[in-house]
């Protein structure tokens, strides 16, 4: 049973063994070694800001709207390229309507904290390319303008080229 008024063990003074020779209790363990060499450490590891948090990634965030082109490689044909009504959620994924060369699509894809973007847009089946799919890879830059390359696969050939907005 618990006794308020007894003496606490790590108090009491060093004990004697046999011999003449002082034994250590925890106590003095605590007192004379571990706390000495723990919190020299431990302020050292803080200075240094070893427990410090570091700052949660900041991604990109979109405009709400952009406008630019496509270039294909083969030919240097330019086509529009629109994206509108982007909706980005905190994790940096986002969907949007766009319209390419004036055929609507719908878009989604992710921004990274590195400020990669990539996206695909899937055609309306009513287009020329009926319903081909785009895939879009680049950089978002602190302006918030985009750049990077595309690619899209028909029935007969894969066509790349490079992308910009603003």
């Amino acid at each position: 049973m618990y006794n308020p008024y007894a003496q606490n063990p790590y108090d009491q003074p060093f004990q004697q063994e046999q011999g003449g020779k002082k034994k250590w209790t925890k106590g003095d363990w605590l007192v004379k070694v571990i706390i000495p060499i723990s919190v020299p450490l431990l302020a050292a590891l803080i200075a240094a800001g070893y427990f410090a948090t570091k700052p949660a990634p900041t991604i990109q965030v979109l405009s709400h709207s952009y406008t630019g082109s496509m270039i294909r490689d083969n030919d240097g044909a330019r086509f529009d390229l629109t994206l509108n009504q982007v909706n980005e959620n905190q994790s940096g994924d986002f969907t949007a309507s766009a319209v390419i060369n004036g055929c609507p699509s719908a878009v989604s894809g992710s921004v990274k904290d590195s400020g990669s973007i990539s996206f695909t847009a899937d055609e309306s089946t009513a287009c020329q390319d009926k319903g081909g799919i785009v895939t879009f890879t680049g950089n978002v830059q602190s302006d918030k303008s985009m750049s990077g390359r595309w690619s899209a696969n028909t029935d007969t050939v894969q066509v790349v080229g490079s992308w910009s907005q603003q």
